[in-house]
């Protein structure tokens, strides 16, 4: 009988290394490959659980075939999990990969895999005896499908399989011990990996974009499985499916998110959507052959309700811009972040005729992006989202307020990370960065005179924080270093201010936090990457009353009468907020519509990337 051995990716057998498994193959001679072309993986599953009923995609309809497979329980398949774990550590403490593998497949969940047996004393976890059992496992696994998973990452042709082949080894004890240690390894790998995909993500945001410092929550998916196995007496579907379940975030948002996914591939199934054919603008009345192509595209993307079969549902001129388009057109623009005019114009045309495809990319890529952060919203939060430019206010859970923002620009763009902010400053100075006063500034107060005087800015000694007279100082000689080195720049307190009359403080190494700003009309524009980095807001007085409006004595007029004095004052909040700046082209408002933003600082390819590459890719993420 052939013997499978542990091996390491490309390595051969090594002399003395323990049986791999014993499995019955076809003709009982021969062992077969484990990976099975996923067009057969149906059939082989009939075969393997006498047709019992699953979706009529998969399976038909049928009474399970009586098992009779070795009790999971038995001391030898304990003895091959330890054998197998054993070797596995030997190879690590010797200096080499240390990773498990089944059939050259790696097991992703690497050491937390080797930590949850041993703490188990290598005793099984998954019930595999019953038909039912096996099945009710496989679908729970196909299930993550729908969360954008690969399902074959987490083992499910193998195991397809394995379950064949452990029926047919039934009646041999020592091939079907083989095996169910294969099935078991392969079951606990796959859910570690899930736990801690779900919770966490699948990539590692920190090693994408430099500037990534959330504040990190953990599951232990060691722990989380232990539990799980314990409190249920072992793992069978019910048991996995509510791991899953409970993992994904709560809430309609995500289940709304994943619906426009299936609502998407269906489109592409279809042959995608039709592109709108290049042209002059559209406005509402005109009469073009291009709008029986924008009904279209306006209906398969859901903004224009479908016609009933009746045929007095049909429009009277399909190439009339009636109001009905004009509705559609309008939804669209709103949930693209465009402006709201009706007018199918340059912009509006472009957005249209982003494929399904590229869509259906990006939906995925903001649902690995939303399990970076804790899923639970905080009792006080704030939510940056840059490409919408928006922010989100939470109390007690639920969003309180939601303001329009102005983020930075693309060449200085705000970075990602969360921090606490515990205080605001009314009547703020601006005491100008040293890169952007030898940038912004020096330019301007070489070329204008009165440039300083008339915005408020008064130039101060770097050593001692002492005045400048600006006409003591030879503007046009002086270089960006010398300035830095020998002074500073700060706006006072007024209407001109840079800040506005509020800025609100979360201390971070950026410099980077939200305020005011002189700049109101910026907020009518629907593309607001405007800024240096930090992040403006509308109506940031009434944003300051809400965050001391509990256990504070800081009212609006009191508010008022410091910045009529033009006197900066530092104002603790009642209780801090969490914050997050995140970068989510994809989300849902409205409780159910789905929303698309453009990546205004192309940050969506690189996280696509990462995904199509897999587990093992530069930026995978497996269990710890």
């Amino acid at each position: 009988m052939d013997t499978r051995r542990w091996i390491r990716d490309g390595g051969a057998p090594e002399e003395g290394a323990p049986p791999f498994r014993h499995p019955r193959g076809r003709g009982r001679g021969g062992v077969r490959r484990w990976a099975l072309v996923a067009a057969v993986l149906p059939a082989v599953l009939v075969a393997m659980l006498g047709s019992e009923g699953l979706e009529a995609t998969t399976f038909q309809a049928g009474e399970p075939a009586a098992d009779t497979i070795l009790d999971p329980s038995s001391a030898a398949l304990r003895d091959e999990l330890q054998r197998r774990i054993a070797y596995a550590a030997a190879e690590g403490a010797a200096g080499r990969e240390g990773r498990l593998h089944l059939g050259g497949r790696p097991l992703r969940s690497g050491e937390a895999l080797l930590r949850f047996y041993r703490q188990r004393d290598f005793a099984p976890i998954w019930r595999t005896a019953e038909s039912r059992d096996r099945l009710g496992l496989h679908r729970a696994l196909r299930s993550v499908e729908h969360d954008g998973f690969n399902p074959t990452h987490y083992h499910v042709d193998t195991l397809g399989e394995l379950f064949r082949e452990l029926v047919a080894a039934s009646g041999e004890a020592d091939g079907a011990a083989g095996i169910q240690a294969d099935v078991e390894l392969l079951l606990t790998d796959a859910a570690l990996q899930l736990i801690h995909h779900l919770a966490h993500g699948r990539l590692d945001p920190a090693s994408l974009n430099r500037h990534w410092s959330a504040p990190r929550w953990w599951i232990d998916p060691v722990a989380h499985l232990s539990q799980a196995a314990e409190a249920s007496g072992g793992m069978g579907p019910t048991e996995l499916e509510r791991i899953l379940d409970d993992l994904r975030p709560a809430g309609m948002e995500y289940q709304v998110l994943l619906g426009e996914g299936i609502r998407l591939e269906r489109v592409m199934a279809q042959g995608g959507w039709a592109r709108v054919p290049e042209g002059p603008t559209l406005d509402p009345g005109d009469v073009d052959p291009r709008v029986t192509a924008l009904r279209e595209r306006l209906r398969m993307g859901g903004d224009l309700p479908g016609i009933p079969e009746s045929p007095s549902a049909e429009p009277d001129d399909p190439e009339l811009y009636d109001a009905e388009v004009e509705a559609a057109v309008r939804r669209f623009q709103e949930r693209h972040g465009l402006e709201v005019d009706a007018r199918v114009g340059p912009a509006t045309l472009a957005a249209l005729n982003v494929g399904a495809a590229e869509r259906l990319r990006q939906l995925q890529v903001n649902l690995e992006r939303r399990r970076w952060l804790p899923q639970e919203r905080g009792d006080r939060e704030i939510r940056v989202n840059i490409p919408a430019f928006t922010v989100h206010i939470y109390d007690d859970g639920t969003e309180s307020m939601a303001i329009r923002a102005v983020v930075g620009r693309t060449d200085r763009p705000t970075p990602l990370f969360s921090g606490r902010m515990t205080y605001l400053v009314v009547a703020p100075y601006w005491h100008v960065p040293p890169s952007l006063a030898v940038r912004d500034q020096l330019p301007k107060i070489r070329t204008d005179p009165g440039h300083l005087a008339r915005e408020g800015i008064v130039v101060l000694d770097q050593a001692g924080g002492a005045r400048v007279d600006p006409a003591t100082v030879d503007w046009g000689a002086i270089s960006a270093a010398e300035f830095n080195r020998r002074f500073r720049l700060r706006q006072e307190p007024g209407p001109r201010n840079a800040m506005g009359h509020v800025k609100f403080m979360f201390p971070n190494r950026h410099n980077v936090y939200l305020h005011d700003t002189p700049d109101r009309h910026l907020f009518a524009q629907p593309r607001r990457a405007l800024s240096s980095g930090c992040i403006r807001i509308e109506g940031a007085l009434e944003v300051a009353t809400h965050l001391l409006r509990e256990g504070s004595d800081w009212s609006r007029e009191r508010i008022d009468q410091v910045i009529s004095a033009g006197r900066e004052r530092q104002v603790v909040l009642p209780r801090p907020y969490l914050i997050h700046l995140e970068y989510r082209t994809v989300f849902v408002e409205g409780g159910d519509t789905v929303h698309f933003r453009d990546d205004i600082y192309d940050l969506d390819p690189a996280v696509w990337t990462a995904l199509s590459a897999g587990p093992g890719g530069p930026h995978w993420r497996d269990p710890e």
